[in-house]
């Protein structure tokens, strides 16, 4: 009688021992996956305020001080290359836009620019203007898994005077991109 009590005994402490493991298993597979949904979801929302779209300047603006025709402008100028790129699936719009620093002591309304084949004057593009800058709207586009190139040439328009000539001009162009809430 001792020997079946004794193996009741042990049985009894193994289906404890299982029970125990089984709900500890339960119980940790539970709060591994809460703490992973946490990360998933604080993983989502990183995700969609990162940017997936890139600028890159190959050539440097090469622009004229000299008072020139726009047909001439855009046949014997060297062009800046700029490409928009964005190698993922993520759906951004974007802005291409041309900075004009307010320490340039050349007058923005003197200058052509040539965006691939169209020719406009700064002063009737759209800008913001903010402290330090004045902001030129360029281009406004969307891009997913492409890259846009863009041809700019910047000049002075053939009407300036010759006083224009021996001013600076502190420029960049930079990109205003948004990811699309999926």
């Amino acid at each position: 009688m001792k020997i079946v009590e004794d193996i009741n005994r042990l049985i009894l402490k193994k289906v404890i021992e299982i029970v125990f493991m089984v709900g500890f298993v339960f119980f940790a597979t539970y709060l591994w996956r809460g703490k992973h949904s946490q990360n998933m979801l604080a993983a989502m929302n990183t995700f969609h305020n990162l940017s997936y779209t890139d600028l890159i300047v190959t050539d440097p603006i090469d622009y004229s001080m000299f008072p020139m025709t726009d047909e001439y402008a855009m046949q014997y100028l060297k062009p800046c290359f700029i490409q928009v790129i964005n190698e993922t699936y993520t759906h951004e719009n974007y802005t291409l836009v041309l900075k004009i620093n307010k320490k340039s002591s050349l007058d923005y309304h003197f200058l052509n620019l040539g965006l691939n084949e169209k020719v406009y004057s700064l002063k009737d593009l759209e800008s913001k203007d903010t402290n330090d800058e004045i902001v030129f709207i360029l281009a406004r586009d969307s891009i997913v898994g492409e890259v846009k190139n863009y041809n700019i040439r910047l000049w002075l328009d053939s009407q300036t005077g010759n006083e224009m000539q021996a001013k600076n001009l502190i420029m960049n162009f930079d990109l205003i991109n948004e990811t699309t809430q999926v």
